[in-house]
């Protein structure tokens, strides 16, 4: 579930149906608000509200921390190993990378999606997940032994 399918969602009363519902925090594309925001508590705690107030309970929420970067500036998105490996982005910075010609990429840092625990447990999620990698989209997380990998990170903090 993605924040903006929510209408369809609550139209079709499909959280009664559901026993688990996966919560993905993806901005709406052609939406800078969003990808400048997509990584913060505050759109984590706005899309768990949202899927409450679509029926979902949140006890079946599973808040899925997505391994995209997105731009603010029109370029093509990219995933989490290549902005860390090809961009050289601080994989334990704020979850902001400044491209040199102007403009930013926003994505999940480690302690940006660290920070989804403590969301999840303060709003009673049944849990939190880390998207699979899509290695045809460029969307990946570095190997999980790998102490800047996204799961790395989750796992030591749980």
């Amino acid at each position: 579930l993605q924040p903006g399918k929510l209408d369809a969602f609550a139209k079709g009363k499909l959280a009664g149906i559901a026993n688990i519902t996966f919560l993905s925090l993806r901005p709406r594309y052609n939406d800078n608000h969003d990808t400048a925001a997509f990584n913060t508590d505050r759109f984590a705690v706005q899309a768990i509200l949202n899927a409450s107030a679509a029926g979902v309970d949140p006890g079946k929420i599973v808040l899925e921390v997505p391994l995209l970067a997105r731009s603010n500036y029109g370029s093509a998105d990219v995933g989490y190993s290549m902005l860390i490996y090809a961009f050289h982005a601080n994989p334990q910075g704020n979850g902001t990378w400044h491209n040199k010609y102007g403009g930013d990429y926003y994505f999940f840092s480690q302690p940006r999606a660290v920070d989804k625990i403590k969301v999840a447990h303060e709003h009673g999620l049944h849990g939190i997940s880390l998207q699979e990698s899509l290695p045809e989209q460029a969307r990946a997380d570095l190997f999980p032994w790998n102490n800047y990998s996204l799961f790395h990170a989750l796992v030591e903090n749980m």
